[in-house]
């Protein structure tokens, strides 16, 4: 059975309880170890036994995790305000489908630096880079692209290797007709 605490703050944002996943097999011994431990730090922790059997899953409700009740309150309150500039952040798409956002300057930073790095593990890149992100919330798993502004967007490069494609099948396709015919008047 499952137990998934919740506190709702007043302007209703959830503030759900931190998951530990842990990656199995493990031996008995440490599974036994790390549950005793868990248990022993978080009374009302909880072992999720919905998911698969290839991990482990221990959710702590959100207050017990803080060491008092003030500081459980500033971090709902923190979240809150983080919720709520979330969807303030969101201006919508563009006309052009762009992602229209109003991001903290720090946001901002953070994701320059992400293309960066990369880039940098990935130099064959031509121009742009898929990273997978897992929405916890919702479980949906998403696809970002960082390409480079000055370069070609994925669907022109899509767009060239498929012109690619056909102008090579039809070069193939000319030669083994100039082959055939080349044999049947050879004959």
């Amino acid at each position: 059975m499952t137990t998934t605490t919740t506190t709702t703050t007043q302007s209703g944002v959830e503030v759900g309880p931190t998951t530990l996943r842990i990656t199995l097999p493990l031996p008995l011994g440490v599974a036994a170890s790390v549950t005793s431990a868990v248990g022993a730090l978080y009374p009302d922790a909880v072992i999720d036994t919905t998911g698969g059997s290839d991990e482990l899953v221990f959710r702590f409700p959100h207050d017990s995790r803080c060491r008092t009740k003030t500081s459980a309150a500033k971090i709902r309150a923190a979240k809150t305000y983080l919720q709520e500039e979330t969807e303030a952040m969101v201006l919508g798409f563009a006309p052009d489908g762009a992602f229209r956002t109003e991001a903290p300057r720090y946001i901002a930073v953070t994701l320059a630096a992400a293309a960066r790095a990369a880039f940098e593990d990935e130099p064959a890149a031509e121009n742009f880079l898929e990273f997978k992100v897992h929405d916890d919330d919702t479980g949906q798993c998403f696809v970002v692209t960082a390409r480079r502004s000055a370069g070609k967007e994925p669907a022109e490069m899509l767009a060239q290797a498929r012109a690619q494609i056909v102008t090579l099948t039809a070069e193939r396709d000319e030669a083994r007709l100039g082959r055939a015919v080349h044999r049947a008047t050879a004959t």
